[in-house]
């Protein structure tokens, strides 16, 4: 294997733009926040159009389930952060430790976390919707990336799939 070709192969998910990340997934996550923020506000504060079921569960029930997720969805950004913060410092590598060892993109399901959070608050179904759409470009992108991941690390990314399921902590 040449040098330059080992180079390559030397790198993991957390120096900014890398050639494994969806070239849209950046500007994707940006755009469905602003279009997530809009219909839960005005779902939620305004028309009021989908949260019939904000009846049926008291706001204090709510709040606390919110803020439930609000925490783990902190939890799971924060040690995750912390470990991608790490691994900039020594070799590139694969990462997974911590939260990594628990779930192949624990960023992305802390973002998809603090959705749920926004969306128990208030009941908005709209959102809830919404959140699906969410979801389902998370999974493409994060499915994206892990096939750049098996070029990257071959049989140690391959191994790493089976051990850690995708979004739910096993």
């Amino acid at each position: 294997m040449s040098s330059e070709n080992h180079n390559s192969k030397q790198h993991h998910f957390g120096q900014g733009k890398l050639p494994g990340e969806h070239p849209y997934g950046d500007l994707g996550q940006i755009v469905f926040i602003f279009i997530f923020l809009i219909v839960w506000v005005l779902d939620s504060f305004v028309f009021k159009f989908s949260t019939v079921l904000a009846v049926y569960i008291p706001l204090a029930v709510r709040l606390i389930l919110a803020a439930l997720l609000f925490g783990i969805s902190f939890y799971l950004f924060r040690a995750s952060h912390h470990v991608v913060s790490e691994a900039r410092e020594s070799e590139r590598k694969l990462l997974h430790t911590g939260p990594f060892s628990k779930v192949r993109h624990p960023l992305y399901l802390s973002v998809l976390v603090l959705y749920l959070a926004f969306i128990v608050a208030t009941l908005s179904l709209a959102s809830f919707v919404l959140w699906i759409f969410i979801f389902v470009f998370y999974n493409f992108i994060a499915a994206y990336e892990e096939k750049q991941l098996l070029v990257v690390f071959e049989q140690d990314y391959a191994e790493y799939i089976k051990k850690v399921p995708r979004w739910i902590v096993g």
